[in-house]
Order: structure tokens, then C-alpha cells, then sequence
């Protein structure tokens, strides 16, 4: 699990939260590091539904949009609840995205649901056929929500942060602190653009 010591350095981070916050700490943490074509990601944020980053063209989801979502289900085998993860397609402003129906291309490394925190470690290519190439540079979009009991997820639980155009192959730390993000944010279509970066 990604430590917050480990932003821009070994990784790649965007964190929204109390000061010093991790992983199963801060309201979202979002961490990733690239290896040739892998994308190695790892999301969490204080739900017990769903966990998920957006990719966009413009600041907001829609036209085709690509969503990477960790959402908490029942297994049917235990009947425990689980993290599973998908890409989802955004074809419609303000409206939930749908999962991709082609192959899944993101796999699960490791996922938890505790403390009312949802965790998940992904892997997924940087690019492949039929799916976004996320080398190119994207507007980052970091939300979370509530999922209902046969697991379909509902609305965000708040508008959704939103970094600058970047590319996952650029260095990336920002830092928002929930308690100064009155003063720093701009509200842009309905969202809240924020762009703190550490170095």
C-alpha cells in the first residue's frame, strides 16, 4: 500500500484529505506508478461502495468518457462482501457510467472494504485496443459513492475533484487539504477544480 512518503517519488498521487492522510485515511487517495505499457494504480477512499477515477477530454464525464471503478459486492461463494474492479464507459453527461462490454482489461491485485473505507490495487495496460490510451493527456476526475444492495452503484456521494490535463506518464503530487479547499477551489461546470501540487 502506497505511503503518503512515497508521492512524487516512486509514485504518482492525488490525495484529498487531513494532512499526513494515507491509504484507508483520506477522504480519496488515488496512487500509480507506470512500468513500460502497465499501469499499476491503487484507490481508496471513506465508503463502503464505490471508488473509481475518470478520464475525460473536457471537465466532464461524457462522450465515451473511460471510468476505473472498484465497487464492494456480496460474493457468491461467502457471502463476504468484496472489491471488484471494471472499466465503465460515461456516454451521457450526469448520467452513471455503464461497464465496457467489451474484454476487461483491469484486474485486481488486492481490494478490501473496512472501517467504512474501500481499498483497491489494480492493474491495467496503458493502452489497448478499444480502451482510451491513457498515455495521451486526460482531465482526471476522483469520485466515490454509495452502492446498493445488489451492488449497482448510485450517484457520487459529492461532486467530484478534477486535476489539470495530464498524462499518467508525467509526475504528478497534489494534495488537497479538506479543511483550506473552500479558499483553493473553482467551480467549473458544476465541479470543483483543484490543483495543489507538492513538490
Amino acid at each position: 500500500m502506497t505511503k503518503p512518503s512515497e508521492c512524487g517519488h516512486s509514485k504518482k498521487c492525488f490525495r484529498y484529505g487531513a494532512d499526513g492522510c494515507g491509504h484507508m485515511g483520506c477522504k480519496y487517495f488515488l496512487s500509480y506508478n507506470v512500468s513500460g505499457n502497465a499501469l499499476d494504480m491503487e484507490m481508496s477512499a471513506r465508503t463502503s461502495g464505490w471508488v473509481a477515477v475518470g478520464f475525460s477530454s473536457d471537465t466532464r464525464m461524457g462522450g465515451d468518457d473511460e471510468v476505473i471503478l472498484c465497487s464492494t459486492v456480496k460474493s457468491t461463494q461467502s457471502g463476504e462482501p468484496e472489491v471488484q474492479a471494471a472499466t465503465y464507459v460515461n456516454t451521457f453527461p450526469y448520467v452513471l457510467p455503464i461497464k465496457n462490454k467489451g474484454t476487461e482489461i483491469v484486474t485486481v491485485v488486492q481490494g478490501k472494504n473496512e472501517d467504512g473505507y474501500i481499498y483497491c490495487h489494480i492493474r491495467r495496460p496503458l493502452s489497448a485496443d478499444k480502451y482510451m490510451d491513457l498515455t495521451n493527456g486526460w482531465y482526471q476526475l476522483y469520485a466515490f459513492g454509495p452502492v446498493l444492495i445488489g451492488g449497482d452503484i448510485e450517484k457520487h456521494s459529492e461532486t467530484p475533484k478534477i486535476s489539470v490535463k495530464i498524462s499518467l506518464l508525467q509526475q504528478m503530487n497534489e494534495f488537497i487539504n479538506c479543511a483550506s479547499l473552500p479558499a483553493l477551489s473553482i467551480s467549473i461546470f458544476g465541479f470543483v477544480i483543484v490543483a495543489v501540487l507538492i513538490n
